[in-house]
């Protein structure tokens, strides 16, 4: 049995967005290559490259790069200015900053000012759920929130939430930069679609573009009972 995944986009050519989502082996990370097996002479001094744990977690996720060039400027606790390629998308993308009052005022927080939400109009239909997890292997100065989403019914809108560091007053992500990684909670292969249907989320009643809240409709069963 195979669970589909499909792709819609609004706005990025769908020819250009099918490079954005990688697969095993095109989705390792770009030092990779660079690694050799062995760091010396002695069969017993492996690299990551025979790690079960590293080959076997891109094996199984996808990997969602950037379309574009982002620029994130912060200042005075506050998102400042921000950008997409030269500016094109700017009109077109939305970006936002979530309230602290949602989060961060929760939190024993001594690191984050507040966490950014960049939609960017791609919209992902997924027959099993979808886990969501920071591309920690990129080693990078910026990271992004995990979630889990099943948008099996009615495809839902593809973000990224980016928590800024109180350190940061500027966040540079170029074209191609990986931003986060897709899992599957499921055994079976997943065939992945991309279509060039417009999508509008007005069109379904059970969305937020006519309710408070989806969380009722949307919540997982447990996984560890």
């Amino acid at each position: 049995m195979k669970n589909n995944l499909t792709i819609y986009s609004n706005i990025i050519p769908i020819e250009i967005l099918k490079n954005n989502f990688l697969s095993f082996p095109q989705n390792l990370p770009k030092y990779y290559k660079n690694i050799p097996r062995l760091f010396n002479r002695s069969e017993t001094s492996t690299t990551i490259k025979t790690c079960p744990g590293f080959v076997n977690y891109f094996r199984k996720v996808l990997v969602f790069t950037s379309p574009f060039d982002m620029e994130f400027l912060v200042s005075n606790n506050r998102l400042e200015q921000w950008a997409m390629g030269n500016g094109d998308f700017n009109n077109l993308m939305s970006v936002t900053t979530h309230s602290n009052s949602q989060l961060l005022d929760y939190v024993q927080n001594d690191n984050y000012q507040f966490v950014i939400k960049i939609c960017m109009f791609n919209y992902i239909q997924s027959d099993a759920p979808l886990y969501f997890h920071n591309a920690s292997w990129e080693f990078r100065n910026w990271e992004c929130l995990p979630g889990v989403i099943h948008p099996k019914d009615i495809p839902t809108d593809l973000n990224m939430f980016l928590p800024v560091r109180k350190e940061t007053d500027k966040i540079v992500i170029k074209k191609d930069e990986p931003l986060f990684y897709m899992s599957f909670e499921t055994q079976d292969d997943i065939e992945l679609h991309f279509s060039n249907k417009k999508f509008d989320l007005t069109s379904h009643t059970n969305t937020l573009s006519y309710k408070f809240s989806i969380l009722k409709d949307r919540i997982l069963g447990k996984k560890i009972v």
